[in-house]
């Protein structure tokens, strides 16, 4: 298990850890704390959920979640589109 993926890091691109790494490796984040939660809009936060969740969770070995926890500057609209989007895709 490699958690958290924090996409804002060097080398910490889910998608491609997913390629190099997910046959043997299971990813747990994704999710980017520091640049899209916090500084995205709500309809970005809901695309990149619903792509982290399609593309990431190809084969298994992935746990959707936030690379870490919700800074202090996020806008109150995109923490609830966070959970709601999280909340759509734990019912697909």
């Amino acid at each position: 298990m490699l958690e958290s993926v924090q996409p804002e890091a060097a080398g910490m691109n889910p998608y491609e850890l997913k390629r190099l790494w997910g046959d043997r490796l299971a990813l747990w984040g994704g999710l980017g704390s520091q640049s899209m939660i916090p500084h995205g809009t709500p309809e970005q936060i809901r695309d990149e959920v619903r792509r982290l969740r399609t593309e990431m969770a190809a084969g298994g070995g992935y746990i959707l979640a936030p690379a870490k926890p919700l800074q202090p500057e996020t806008p109150t609209e995109n923490a609830v589109a966070l959970v709601e989007a999280f909340a759509e895709e734990a019912s697909s």
